[in-house]
């Protein structure tokens, strides 16, 4: 199979000579890529969770691999449940009115501030790949691509 006229293993060969990933890994500074989320949480008894879950949904975080429902540092009883970034006040004024009563009827809840930061290990290559390129350079989608780039 070649590439670009040169055989596969040229190209390995070649790659590996005139870029030291090792090297140059220390330039990609990962705390660019940190984006700090200030969001609300309910505190809630851990039993009311599932019902909480109900009542909730679509207010709560949506995010892939992050769980809406998280561990109170302060009490083994007790969980948070991580609102969406849409809901932006404390007093819950952007949740059905109905939704909350029916939880208050079911618990205590306690609006408290939470803070989430993704970092670098959170976001995938498109994402990484978008923030490092040049502007207007599409990011690769195929190894045939990467290949092309690094050539």
């Amino acid at each position: 199979m070649a590439i670009r006229g040169r055989s596969v293993e040229a190209s390995t060969k070649q790659c590996t000579t005139d870029f030291d990933f090792q090297e140059h890994s220390a330039m990609l500074d990962e705390s660019k890529f940190d984006v700090h989320l200030k969001l609300w949480a309910l505190r809630i008894p851990r039993e009311f969770c599932k019902v909480a879950t109900k009542l909730l949904n679509g207010h709560m975080l949506d995010r892939p691999r992050i769980k809406p429902i998280t561990e109170d540092p302060t009490s083994e009883k007790t969980r948070y449940v991580i609102l969406s970034e849409r809901v932006q006040n404390p007093d819950l004024s952007d949740i059905p009115t109905k939704n909350l009563d029916e939880l208050k009827k079911l618990c205590k809840i306690e609006t408290v501030p939470y803070s989430l930061t993704l970092g670098y290990s959170y976001w995938g290559a498109d994402h990484v790949l978008k923030q490092i390129l040049p502007s207007g350079l599409e990011v690769p989608s195929s190894f045939e691509t990467i290949v092309t780039l690094l050539i």
